[in-house]
C-alpha cells in the first residue's frame, strides 16, 4: 500500500466522520460503528475502491486461520480464499471506542498492534467517539507511523462537530483540528 493510498483512506475516513452528527450515534458505539461503516462504504464506492477488495464490519478472525481472535470494528481487505494466505491483501483496520479512557485506548492499541504485526495491516485507524482524547502519544513507537487516531465530539453550543486527526510524521506527533457545521 502506497503512502498516497493510505492518505486517500485517511481522507475518506475524515470525510465519513464529518458526516456523522446525529446525537443518537454519540450514545452508542455499535450505532456509531454502523453509521461509520455506511459512510465509509459511500466514500469507497465513490472512489471505485470496492471491487475484489471489501469493506466489512466486525469481521470475526478465526484463530486457526489468522492466529488471532480479534474482532476489528471494520476492515478493508481482499478476503483470502479458503486455503489462501491470510497475511496478504489486508489494507486497513478500524477500531472504535465510545468515550474511551486511557486504559481502554491502550487496550485497543494493543489489539491494533496485533492486527498490524500478525496480519500485516499497513494502516490502522483508531476513533474515540464523543471524546477529545486520542492518546496517540502513548502508542508504542514501532507502530506510530501505522496508526492514525481520530476524536469526534458534538459542540452543542456552536452547532458544530469537532474532529481531531492525530498522526506521527516521523517522530513528531501532529494534530489537525476540523470543525464541521451540522
Amino acid at each position: 500500500m502506497t503512502q498516497e493510498e493510505k492518505n486517500q483512506i485517511i481522507d475518506m475516513t475524515l470525510s465519513a466522520i464529518g458526516r456523522i452528527n446525529h446525537p443518537r450515534f454519540f450514545r452508542s458505539e455499535r450505532g456509531y460503528q454502523g453509521e461509520l461503516y455506511c459512510r465509509l462504504r459511500e466514500e469507497f464506492l465513490s472512489q471505485n475502491l470496492l471491487d475484489e477488495r471489501m469493506l466489512e464490519p466486525e469481521y470475526q478472525k478465526r484463530p486457526t486461520d489468522h492466529l488471532t481472535q480479534q474482532r476489528p470494528d471494520i476492515i478493508y481487505h481482499i478476503p483470502a480464499p479458503a486455503e489462501g494466505e491470510v497475511f496478504i491483501n489486508n489494507y486497513t483496520v478500524w477500531a472504535l471506542k465510545l468515550r474511551a479512557d486511557h486504559p481502554d485506548v491502550i487496550s485497543d492499541f494493543e489489539k491494533l498492534y496485533e492486527m498490524i504485526s500478525l496480519l500485516q495491516y499497513p494502516l490502522a485507524v483508531f476513533l474515540n467517539i464523543d471524546s477529545d482524547s486520542h492518546y496517540l502519544h502513548d502508542c508504542i513507537p514501532d507502530y506510530r507511523n501505522r496508526i492514525v487516531a481520530f476524536t469526534t465530539m458534538r459542540n452543542e453550543a456552536e452547532g458544530k462537530l469537532v474532529i481531531c486527526k492525530a498522526y506521527y510524521d516521523r517522530n513528531d506527533l501532529q494534530e489537525e483540528f476540523y470543525s464541521v457545521d451540522w
